[in-house]
C-alpha cells in the first residue's frame, strides 16, 4: 500500500473518531496499525445513565473475517464512570479492515457505535535494521553422522534393571492383593446406613431465594448485596442443573451459554433482565426502584420453576405458589 493511500485512511479514521467522540456509546482500538500476529485491545464504553437496561455488543470468536478474538474481559467501570468491556484481538492477514459499527441494546433500543479501521501488515525491515544484522557469525554446517547400530541384548537389560523389575512386580502384586482383600471385606460387611438423598438443585435454589427475601436487604438500601446474592443463587443453580460454569463466567458469557442451552425459551428471557440489572447495581451503583427489586426476585423464582425437572414440576405445581411481592420501602 502506498504511503499516500495509508495517510488518507488515517485521516478518514481520525474524522470518523472525532464525529463519534460525543456519543454515549463508543468502540475504540489501542492503535489503528499493527503487524501480523500482534495483539491489541478493542474496548466498548457507554454512559450508564443512558438507560436502565444496557446490553453490550454480543461477539463470538471473531470481530469480522480476518480479525480474531483472543480473550474477553468482564464488564467494568472506568475512571470516568463509564461501563466498559474489552477484548484482546489479533489478525494474521495483511489487509486494511473496515470494521462496521457495533450495536448496544439500551432499553430495547439499538444504538450504534462508531466504525473502526485497522491496518495489518508484515514487518518490513529497513536499511538500518538490516545493517545491524551481523552476517559474519554464520553457523558452519556439518555433515550428518551415520546412525550407529548398537542392539541391546536382554542379558544387558536384565543385568542393569533386573532387580528393579522384580521389586516393582512384587510391590504391584502386594498392592493388588490388599485392594482385593479390602473390597471383599467391605462387600461382606453389613451396613445399616441409608444413603442420604441428594437434594435437587431447584429445591436448594428455592430455599436460598426464600432466605434472601427474608433478609430484607434492599429495604435497608443494601442494593448491591441483594442483587449480588440473587445472581449468586442463580449461578449455582445453573452449574448444578445445566453444568454451565456460571461461577467463572461474566454476566454476558452466562447469557450466551443460556441461549445455547436446552431450556424453556420463556425462562431464557427472564435472565436477560436479572443479570444486566445486577451488573448496573454492582458496577454503576444504580439504585433500582422497589418494584424492580421485587420483580428480579419473582423472575428468579419463575426461572427455577420453568427449568426444574418435569417430574418435580408436575408434582409441585399444585402445592407451591410463587411468593408475594415484598412491601415497598
Amino acid at each position: 500500500m502506498s504511503p499516500i493511500k495509508f495517510v488518507k485512511i488515517l485521516i478518514i479514521s481520525l474524522l470518523i473518531h472525532l464525529q463519534f467522540t460525543g456519543q454515549a456509546q463508543k468502540a475504540q482500538l489501542d492503535t489503528t496499525q499493527i503487524y501480523v500476529g500482534d495483539q491489541i485491545k478493542l474496548t466498548f464504553s457507554i454512559n450508564p445513565k443512558i438507560g436502565k437496561e444496557i446490553i453490550f455488543p454480543q461477539l463470538d470468536d471473531k470481530i469480522t473475517d480476518g480479525i480474531e478474538i483472543i480473550e474477553r474481559y468482564p464488564t467494568d467501570t472506568s475512571a470516568y464512570g463509564e461501563l466498559v468491556q474489552s477484548y484482546t484481538i489479533t489478525s494474521f492477514e495483511d489487509s486494511v479492515f473496515n470494521i462496521s459499527p457495533f450495536s448496544f441494546v439500551v432499553d430495547n433500543d439499538t444504538l450504534k457505535t462508531n466504525p473502526l479501521i485497522l491496518k495489518v501488515g508484515y514487518l518490513q525491515p529497513d536499511s538500518a535494521m538490516i545493517a545491524r544484522i551481523d552476517t559474519t557469525q554464520a553457523i558452519p554446517l556439518l555433515d550428518i553422522k551415520n546412525q550407529e547400530d548398537t542392539p541391546w541384548s536382554f542379558a544387558e537389560f536384565w543385568f542393569l534393571y533386573g532387580t528393579l523389575v522384580l521389586i516393582a512386580a512384587g510391590i504391584s502384586v502386594i498392592i493388588l492383593l490388599v485392594i482385593f482383600l479390602l473390597k471383599k471385606r467391605k462387600k461382606n460387611m453389613p451396613t445399616d446406613e441409608k444413603p442420604i438423598p441428594k437434594i435437587p438443585p431447584h429445591i436448594i435454589a428455592t430455599e436460598k431465594l426464600a432466605e434472601l427475601k427474608a433478609k430484607n436487604l434492599w429495604q435497608q438500601d443494601k442494593y448491591k448485596e441483594y442483587h449480588t446474592e440473587l445472581t449468586e443463587i442463580l449461578r449455582q443453580y445453573l452449574e448444578l442443573q445445566f453444568s454451565i460454569p456460571a461461577m467463572e463466567y461474566t454476566a454476558d458469557e452466562i447469557l450466551q451459554s443460556v441461549r445455547r442451552a436446552p431450556m424453556n425459551k420463556d425462562a431464557k428471557l427472564l435472565l436477560d433482565n436479572i443479570f444486566p440489572l445486577a451488573d448496573l447495581v454492582k458496577f454503576a451503583k444504580l439504585k433500582p426502584l422497589a418494584h424492580e427489586n421485587d420483580l428480579a426476585l419473582q423472575q428468579a423464582y419463575e426461572f427455577i420453576r420453568l427449568t426444574k425437572p418435569a417430574d418435580d414440576a408436575s408434582a409441585e405445581s399444585d402445592n407451591q405458589t410463587p411468593p408475594g411481592n415484598s412491601s415497598d420501602k
